[in-house]
């Protein structure tokens, strides 16, 4: 090899480290929300991330939540469809907080949550998420709210859908 091929190559591999380093973007802040937030401002610092959870007794109910939750989100701008997600798309993110008292089954308290960090928020402007989720089977969370000391059980549901306006600020 030549040595002002060799040079050449050295030259190319800066630049290419340049490039590459000034279009490594900086971490964005997560905001997250979920179904109820109605409407949110995000900066370019930031990015919305639409999340759902469910807290419970035992890491089986909560195996349980995430086998039969069914999330659907359509992101819209101006009336076009840029993008569709589903419960595949996104993540899992399981937490373990202090025990409840009020659990009446198990007390290994849980909560999982499901999250998508991928909306398609390309260019400033008013963005609407449109979201559709359910559960598919009956679903227990182990507390107890009618006082009739056993666990209370909530049918599967096909939830309203909801939507929440998205506004992307200029940079």
């Amino acid at each position: 090899m030549s040595r002002k091929f060799f040079f050449i190559l050295i030259a190319l591999s800066i630049v290419t480290s340049v490039l590459i380093a000034a279009n490594n973007f900086e971490k964005k802040e997560p905001v997250y929300f979920g179904p109820n937030a109605g409407e949110i401002t995000i900066t370019p610092k930031q990015m919305a991330v639409p999340r759902f959870g469910w807290a419970n007794c035992s890491k089986g109910l909560t195996q349980d939540w995430i086998d039969h939750s069914i999330f659907k989100l359509e992101l819209y701008k101006d009336d076009v469809l840029l993008q569709t997600v589903s419960t595949e798309d996104g993540n899992w993110i399981w937490e373990n907080p202090a025990p409840g008292l009020e659990c009446l089954h198990g007390n290994e308290t849980s909560v999982a949550r499901w999250h998508f960090r991928g909306l398609q928020l390309k260019d400033p402007g008013t963005y609407k998420l449109w979201i559709y989720r359910e559960w598919t089977v009956p679903m227990i969370d182990g507390w107890d709210y009618d006082g009739d000391n056993l666990p209370d059980v909530f049918p599967a549901t096909v939830f309203p859908e909801r939507w929440v306006t998205i506004n992307v600020l200029e940079k």
